[in-house]
């Protein structure tokens, strides 16, 4: 089991191994998204005034149109930031999210259909975790009060907690799926940026959800004016942490800044573990000079080792 205050902070690199997309991939598959939409009546975001009460100046045809031919060809490293330089173009936030929420459904319901494959992937750290997890844990009541673990994650999926869901239900067999459920539900996972809404797994990859889904996603500005709840939540794990993990992260400057990691990083009593998988050694070095970061401070994984091998290689665990 883990016994000490354990943060994992994740990025979309940790839900690449999965079949999700990398934030540069979410892009193009956000445009593809919007593409079938104009064709496909079920995914149309002309339907949104009448499903989700959403202004019809919003999604005029022009709006998608422009939306999508500006994606496209942006160099922007996320949507998100791509969202966040165009809060003066008309309804850009709404087609961003519906076309997130859509892009991301169908990559949840490609898992689905997968997930045989998955359970031999020889890249799925969840999988290593939780077994870390259970070593001395003998009953699901026990599995989250002997855990000190909790994740921030800057995904808009539902992945992890799809991935509780099955191994715990398998793993011990609970009376029925709504305490299993209940269990999962009392994870501390703090959806930076929100999510595709409350973890249900009858709802998990169900692409006609997309038109509620959506209204739970937050951009970064929307984060810092609402001074977000999961950013408090999230910087209070920081704050209370024995060992950080940062996973699939791309260390990107706004993402560092909104949870301070700079200073949490200095003031943390060990080195917090680094993966840096598809990262060199330049890069790196910028990412901890330009944020004031001693690399010191760092376990910095190898630029060719995975989030598995990164926790296999790693001080990530007390055990």
């Amino acid at each position: 089991m883990i016994s000490k205050r354990t943060v994992f902070i994740l990025g979309a690199g940790a839900h690449h191994p999965y079949g999700f997309p990398s934030g540069k991939e979410l892009m193009g598959n956000v445009v593809d998204q919007l593409m079938r939409g104009i064709r496909d009546a079920d995914l149309s975001l002309r339907t949104l005034p009448q499903r989700s009460g959403v202004n019809i100046n919003v999604v005029q045809q022009k709006n998608i149109e422009k939306f999508i031919e500006s994606l496209s060809q942006a160099g922007q490293a996320s949507i998100d930031s791509f969202i966040n330089s165009n809060q003066h173009m008309t309804g850009f936030d709404v087609i961003g999210k519906a076309g997130i929420a859509q892009a991301i459904l169908n990559s949840e319901a490609k898992f689905l259909i997968t997930r045989e494959s998955n359970k031999d992937n020889k890249h799925d750290w969840f999988e290593y975790l939780f077994a870390k997890m259970c070593d001395g844990v003998s009953r699901s009541s026990d599995y989250f009060r002997d855990n000190k673990i909790s994740f921030i994650t800057f995904n808009y999926d539902r992945l992890l907690e799809h991935k509780f869901f099955n191994a715990l239900k398998h793993s011990f067999n609970p009376e029925n799926d709504q305490e299993l459920l209940d269990m999962v539900r009392t994870i501390p996972i703090h959806h930076v940026y929100g999510s595709l809404g409350e973890y249900d797994p009858n709802s998990f990859g169900q692409i006609n959800y997309w038109d509620r889904a959506f209204k739970s996603i937050q951009t970064i500005h929307e984060v810092i004016e609402e001074h977000s709840a999961a950013i408090k939540s999230a910087k209070k794990e920081l704050e209370q942490a024995e060992k950080i993990c940062l996973l699939g992260f791309g260390y990107h400057k706004e993402n560092i800044e909104l949870l301070d990691l700079s200073r949490v990083i200095e003031e943390v009593n060990i080195n917090v573990v680094a993966c840096r998988f598809g990262i060199t050694d330049e890069e790196m070095r910028r990412v901890t000079l330009s944020n004031r970061i001693r690399e010191r401070k760092l376990e910095i994984g190898k630029e060719g080792e995975d989030a598995l091998n990164t926790l296999r290689n790693r001080q990530a665990f007390d055990s």
